[in-house]
């Protein structure tokens, strides 16, 4: 099993409860982005974090950010 970083495993527990986004899941440390032309991003969530494309707040929010487009709690731009 990975070893996955404080951060990582606070987004993992989230994620597992709660989805931002239709076509995105979560298998075992990895999450999965499907999009509508078929493509797939396939990146570990400490890769994610480490790219900044996830950032969990003091408080313990937790944003997703890909393409630009910025994905809060709630998993609406």
């Amino acid at each position: 099993m990975v070893e996955l970083s404080e951060g990582a495993r606070k987004i993992m527990d989230h994620l597992r409860t709660e989805s931002y986004r239709a076509g995105e899941y979560l298998a075992a440390s990895r999450l999965f982005y499907l999009f509508e032309d078929g493509s797939e991003k396939n990146q570990s969530v400490d890769e994610l974090v480490t790219q900044g494309f996830v950032s969990v707040a003091a408080n313990g929010a937790i944003g997703i950010t890909d393409a630009g487009e910025s994905w809060n709690r709630s998993g609406r731009p």
